[in-house]
């Protein structure tokens, strides 16, 4: 599968309701970029979020990142409305990691997940819903999904002997390219993903291969060191584009805004 990006997240432009949130959390988390901040039901057995749009939306993609859908059980669907609720998309958890789903658009003014008897309360920091970016061609190869380093601060003795290590996070790096991307690709898509969304260093959902690498989803931002810009041989092409972008393992508790 190509690459995709999920920045858009329809949930921001709708009215949210919950049939349940637990004390000292809040709805509004999920929809704060933030993974600091969650929602909690405060309830254990059936539990939804619901978006009401004022007019029909589209989504074709769901992204969810630090959850503890993995110990829940029972089922867990997206649904839409339309007299009933029909489900979407049966979300299956691969452990902690983030979940990045992406479905044949549905037009309909009502959308839910809906846990079916959990048994504990359902939690989770992130969820985008929304219609994702689709690069037309794979990263130029060699293709290194992820370069995860070491976040740690160490004490020495003053003889230089380790007195101890903190590490706080691990932070990864991704610096994917692509050549001979059309213009008018560029223009429609990636163009405006920069302007409005990236260069605010607004976190995102990426995916480069959901078919043969389905556990590399990663929440991330652009680095702050990227440069927009085109460069061009031949003037119905973009010779080449780059997308450096960080985060944290993606089985780790961590925002991009949460970085000191």
């Amino acid at each position: 599968m190509l690459p995709r990006i999920l920045c858009n997240n329809l949930l921001r432009s709708g009215t949210l309701t919950a049939n349940g949130t637990a004390a000292g959390y809040s709805l509004d988390s999920i929809i704060d970029f933030k993974t600091f901040t969650k929602w909690r039901s405060d309830v254990s057995t059936d539990s939804y979020i619901q978006i009401e749009f004022t007019s029909p939306q589209s989504p074709n993609c769901l992204g969810i990142f630090n959850h503890n859908f993995d110990s829940l059980s029972g089922t867990i669907k997206l649904q839409y409305f339309d007299s009933t609720w029909i489900d979407l998309q049966t979300i299956t958890p691969n452990g902690t990691l983030a979940l990045f789903f992406t479905f044949t658009a549905q037009a309909a003014s009502k959308f839910r997940i809906f846990f079916d008897d959990p048994t504990i309360a359902p939690e989770m920091a992130v969820m985008f819903l929304g219609i994702y970016i689709e690069f037309p061609f794979p990263p130029i190869a060699p293709t290194v999904p992820a370069t995860e380093s070491i976040s740690v601060a160490t004490e020495f003795s003053e003889a230089g002997h380790t007195l101890g290590s903190v590490i706080s996070h691990f932070p990864i790096t991704i610096n994917h390219r692509w050549e001979n991307i059309t213009r008018t690709w560029f223009d429609t898509y990636f163009k405006p993903f920069w302007i409005n969304h990236a260069r605010y260093l607004i976190p995102f959902f990426y995916a480069w291969d959901l078919t043969n690498r389905p556990l590399d989803i990663f929440y991330v931002t652009v680095d702050g060191s990227q440069r927009f810009g085109e460069s061009l041989t031949i003037l119905s092409v973009t010779d080449q584009i780059e997308l450096n972008m960080k985060g944290i393992s993606s089985d780790a508790n961590y925002s991009p805004l949460n970085e000191s």
